[in-house]
């Protein structure tokens, strides 16, 4: 009985306000008009449903509710009502009428808040979440920065004592953003040593990747008032480098042949018309005869007459043994 009746209430103030609605002149003031009467109808209607739903009454489901208009933004960060579940944070918050909300920073590995920005003015305030009220387009702003951290490569780090000395355990890396029992002095100072391999020594440093040559080998220094991220590494070089061995050679010896001329003389193997020498062997030597004879002349060589040398008064020729040339002709 009762869903019958919501059902036919629902039904009647529904079309009354569509009719109304579309009937009505369409300026502004109408529309609100209709607008907040649907809102007021839904509110009763959800009451009735309370109670049928307490007596155990099958009910309809309500009109649904306008969608809220007003919305805010978190830049690095999530946003949720004050008094809602951070598991409904988003980076968009809507709203109908202005509220509060909570901010929680969005904050990748090695950064930090630095502070909070409240639609573009900055807050003192680096707190892991804080509470806003927001209105429609504002923004809430996780600004950020790196983490101050100083780390060591191949080289390790140390606090001072009250003496200025180097004292507990080495470390590799520190993070500085608080104010520890490492102040000294008012100042925030790390020791750093490098770690040198046998038979090398430290030619320089990189900080922060930049070279830094001191006026000596340094092996270790002191950094004193620590105020942003810093790398220190140390560059090695190797001690006495082994000079690279010259590959020795056995000289292989040479042989020789010795050349003799008769009427003639010889150029080659480091001679120039000379009539006897020793060259090596395979030298190409030229041989000229140096005696006018009579027509034909020719040549022997070893005592054999070379008939291809007929006319000739020059030859060339490539000695593998003890050779003889002999210029002669006909008279």
């Amino acid at each position: 009985m009762w869903k019958k009746i919501l059902t036919i209430l629902f039904v009647a103030i529904l079309l009354t306000n569509v009719f109304a609605a579309g009937c009505a002149p369409k300026d502004n003031d109408a529309l609100a008009e209709a607008l907040l009467e649907n809102q007021v109808l839904s509110s009763r209607i959800s009451e009735l449903e309370s109670q049928l739903n307490a007596a155990g009454e099958t009910i309809v489901p309500s009109p649904t509710a306008s969608p809220a208009k007003d919305f805010a933004v978190g830049v690095n960060a999530l946003l949720y009502p004050v008094g809602g579940s951070p598991e409904d944070a988003a980076p968009v918050v809507f709203f109908d009428v202005q509220i509060s909300v909570v901010a929680i920073p969005i904050v990748p590995e090695g950064m930090v808040i630095d502070c909070w920005k409240y639609n573009n003015d900055p807050i003192d305030n680096a707190s892991e979440s804080a509470s806003f009220q927001v209105k429609d387009g504002y923004t809430i702003e996780a600004v950020l920065r790196e983490e101050r951290k100083v780390t060591s490569i191949n080289a390790t780090m140390q606090f001072l004592d009250e003496k200025g000395k180097p004292t507990g355990n080495p470390f590799e890396e520190y993070i500085f953003e608080e104010d520890d029992e490492n102040v000294k002095d008012g100042r925030i100072t790390v020791f750093v040593e490098a770690e040198v391999p046998a038979n090398h020594y430290v030619s320089h440093w990189l900080i922060n990747n930049i070279p830094y040559h001191f006026n000596r080998t340094v092996n270790s220094f002191t950094v004193y008032d620590l105020n942003e991220a810093t790398v220190y590494e140390p560059v090695f070089k190797k001690l006495n480098p082994t000079p690279t061995p010259t590959p020795t050679t056995t000289p292989v010896p040479v042989e020789t042949v010795t050349i003799s001329c008769t009427n003639c003389t010889f150029s080659g193997g480091g001679y120039t018309n000379a009539t006897s020498g020793t060259v090596p062997k395979g030298t190409s030597v030229t041989v000229t005869g140096t005696t006018a004879l009579g027509n034909p002349v020719i040549w022997l060589i070893n005592g054999e007459t070379i008939e291809a040398t007929l006319g000739m008064s020059s030859i060339t020729r490539t000695v593998n043994s003890n050779t003889t040339f002999r210029y002669t002709g006909f008279n």
